[in-house]
């Protein structure tokens, strides 16, 4: 599985110094095609609330890669938020954060709840 255009996005992603872009096309449509081709359940936890609001799930890959791809993903009916799950804790910037009236909030949950469906055999 390729997940280059992701990887490359998060790196000038974070090279970005001060305010970083959220809800950048790019991004969603590498995530989306990223969380559509993992086939592993173990990579994926229910967390219960999550730590900013609503529910939180993560993405977490236990295994050596040149690129560690982990996410936590913050939800409710009305908000959405993905950043990175190497945080150590502590606050970082979201790579996606955006209300249910945002064009692709729709699109974006279903393919998240559809595979946390799949993983957790709901």
């Amino acid at each position: 599985m390729s997940n280059e255009v992701l990887e490359k996005y998060i790196e000038k992603w974070e090279a970005v110094e001060g305010i970083k872009p959220k809800n950048q096309k790019v991004f969603i449509d590498s995530f989306i095609e990223f969380i559509n081709k993992l086939d592993d359940c173990s990579v994926f936890s229910f967390d219960g609330e999550g730590s900013y609001f609503g529910k939180q799930l993560s993405i977490r890959r236990d295994f050596f890669s040149e690129f560690d791809l982990s996410f936590e993903i913050c939800f409710d009916e009305k908000t959405l938020s993905i950043y990175t799950g190497n945080h150590d804790g502590l606050w970082t910037p979201e790579y996606v954060l955006m209300s249910s009236r945002h064009k692709r909030f729709d699109e974006l949950m279903g393919v998240i709840k559809n595979k946390f469906r799949w993983a957790f055999g709901l």
